[in-house]
């Protein structure tokens, strides 16, 4: 066998692009824009004839998910590529390969803003990086270690690619304020905001300043010379074509989804079809006539409740499946938010006195329809919409060092293969449990899920890499699953929930031996808590069992069981000195400290089985055990309030 030059390419910033999105469908996008760079640069690399694709393998990156992949079958490309490439051609194949990807890159923002003339820089991004490791440094183990040792080194560099300062125009033009050129990125201020507007941004996106970057994933499901809307087109010539809707479901949307499914099921029903209708009546009433043709994705989970035509309702039913899930709240009936949201009213320049009085009366009665058809609705059905959702974030523990450890290539190629396979029980979990998932490339994940489903869908996922370890490779296995939970009010900013997700996971990475989860929530007031430790401790069997005996069981309104009350956790704080005192001895006083814990739980709504489940909860707790569970108690208390 001829020797062989190994390549490890790899792209850098990948999460903080992604968690730079002020929407769900920018952060798609962004997932889905960085997927098909690396995609791009393994298809480079494969292309060559003599050179050899071990991640992902051949089989892997054919199954690979397109530009337009939808939530239902979300960006599975691995961020890092491996290849073999001849004795001494290496370096030329992984120079090329990163070319390629930036070559790419720069056509889609030169399609972006081709009105503008010349292609906007985004200086640092994307930001590829790669290694090559000679035919001369051994066998295939000794070149996997060098180029992990050279990649980790690669990565401590860095590049300072900033925008340079502007100088004050000769003109005398500028910023009114006496700062000159343009604003910094309303999103990622690392970039300029661009000043000339893509084609394809609509009315109400025309001023915002956004960098080029942030406006190719703005507009990467929009812009017809992109790829998406390009291969939808190809696809609609096929025989059986089928409509994969682009974009991504709001937080509103995935947050209501149990809720409008319940509804769904009920759409005979001439009442709720006539209490929908209001609902969209009032809908399009606050909104401007130019976000009327604006359709979200749908939840995947929901897609199949569309009508295929033929119906009298089947475009209201369309509203409901795809748009409708901002309006079922009833808190969403708010005039002054609606106002700013969608900018209705104008300027005083553009309207009298006397108009703008009449429209706020005319906004005022329609609020109040919606509002009250909202209620409606929930009471025709027995239910009420939930505020809040989760994000589920995971990352597979150890992948790397599994990876030194059997550094062969053969196994690579079934460890990437195997990684592939996890995925799709990943994206098919996430869709059972009506979530919409971001990315999913088997040793990570990222997905937005009713509150209700979270935490089964994070026992899901760990359960499908336990299950398939031995499938992997040989012992030492890849571990294990570390996970994090947050739940997030509907009108929390999108970066900011994501930002605390991925928190949350460090965390839970952060214990020893990993292998762990960590569950939180951020209230709309801001307020937050959490509780980590390990899915499997001495005084735990199942972190995710203990805290789901806080889950509400029941999904009526009227049927829901009595949360416990939010008063437990004073009355834990007021007594917490009392509490440790008594645990601290042995013999009865323990038995009477377990059962002075059982009694407040009891006495503030909850029963003798979760009082158990928060006595160990907090003997493993990760960053302080206590006997007192304060973190657990008001992550219980949250669970059993909100998570329905």
């Amino acid at each position: 066998m001829s020797r062989q030059d190994l390549i490890l390419l790899a792209f850098g910033g990948i999460q903080r692009y992604i968690a730079e999105s002020h929407s769900t469908a920018d952060l798609g996008n962004a997932s889905r824009i960085v997927a098909e760079l690396a995609k791009r640069a393994a298809e480079a690399l494969r292309a060559e004839d003599d050179c050899a694709l071990v991640i992902p393998s051949p089989s892997t990156l054919a199954g690979a998910a397109g530009p337009d992949a939808s939530p239902a079958e979300p960006p599975n490309t691995p961020s890092r590529v491996v290849a073999l490439a001849p004795e001494g051609r290496g370096a030329d194949y992984a120079h090329a390969a990163a070319k390629h990807a930036r070559e790419v890159w720069r056509r889609w923002i030169g399609d972006l803003f081709e009105s503008a003339g010349a292609t906007p820089e985004t200086p640092g991004f994307p930001d590829i990086m790669w290694c090559v490791a000679p035919a001369s440094a051994g066998d295939y183990r000794a070149q996997w270690n060098l180029a992990q040792t050279t990649l980790a080194a690669r990565k401590r560099v860095r590049t300072f690619d900033f925008p340079e300062r502007t100088t004050k125009p000769q003109d005398g033009s500028g910023d009114p304020r006496g700062r000159f050129g343009p604003r910094p990125c309303a999103v990622s201020p690392r970039w300029h905001s661009e000043p000339d507007r893509p084609a394809g941004a609509r009315d109400h996106e025309k001023h915002e300043e956004l960098s080029a970057a942030v406006w190719l994933k703005r507009l990467w499901h929009a812009n017809d010379k992109l790829p998406p809307k390009e291969q939808q087109k190809a696809r609609k010539k096929a025989p059986e074509a089928k409509d994969i809707p682009l974009g991504f479901p709001s937080t509103a949307a995935v947050a209501t989804a149990p809720y409008r499914a319940k509804v769904l099921d009920r759409w005979e029903d001439e009442t709720v079809r006539d209490q929908v209708e209001t609902l969209y009546d009032a809908a399009h009433k606050v909104m401007p006539d130019e976000e009327h043709h604006v359709v979200e994705a749908p939840v995947p989970a929901l897609k199949d409740h569309e009508d295929g035509g033929g119906s009298d309702s089947a475009e209201l039913k369309r509203w409901f499946v795809r748009n409708g899930g901002w309006w079922v709240v009833p808190e969403t009936w708010d005039a002054e938010t609606l106002v700013h949201k969608h900018r209705m009213r104008g300027s005083d320049a553009q309207r009298s006195v006397a108009d703008t009085a009449a429209e706020a009366k005319r906004l005022e009665r329609t609020v109040a329809e919606g509002r009250r058809a909202a209620e409606n609705l929930a009471e025709t059905v027995d239910r009420s919409p939930n505020p809040y959702f989760a994000i589920l974030v995971a990352d597979l523990d150890g992948l790397g060092k599994h990876l030194s450890e059997h550094a062969d290539q053969d196994q690579h190629g079934r460890v990437s293969e195997q990684l592939a396979q996890i995925s799709d029980i990943h994206r098919s979990s996430i869709r059972e449990r009506q979530g919409a998932a971001v990315y999913s490339g088997g040793d990570d994940l990222m997905a937005f899920l009713p509150a209700a489903e979270a935490l089964n869908a994070a026992d899901d996922c760990r359960r499908a890499v336990l299950e398939d370890r031995d499938n992997l490779a040989s012992k030492p296995e890849p571990t294990s699953i570390s996970a994090a939970v947050v739940f997030v009010h509907q009108g929390t900013p999108l970066h900011l929930s994501v930002e605390r997700a991925r928190e949350l996971l460090k965390q839970a990475k952060d214990v020893n031996d990993k292998n762990a989860l960590a569950v939180g929530y951020v209230t709309g007031s801001g307020t937050s808590a959490q509780t980590v430790r390990p899915w499997t401790t001495s005084h735990v069997d199942d972190a995710l069992e203990a805290l789901n005996t806080f889950m509400p069981h029941c999904q009526g309104e009227s049927e829901r069981q009595q949360p416990v009350s939010p008063r437990l956790l004073h009355d834990l704080r007021s007594s917490y000195a009392d509490l440790a005192e008594m645990a601290r001895t042995s013999g009865l006083t323990e038995t009477i400290f377990e059962g002075e814990v059982t009694r407040l739980v009891c006495r503030h709504g909850g029963n003798r089985e979760q009082a158990r489940s928060l006595l160990r909860l907090g003997r493993s707790e990760h960053d302080a055990p206590s006997v007192v569970p304060m973190a657990a108690a008001r992550v219980a208390a949250f669970l059993r309030r909100w998570a329905w």
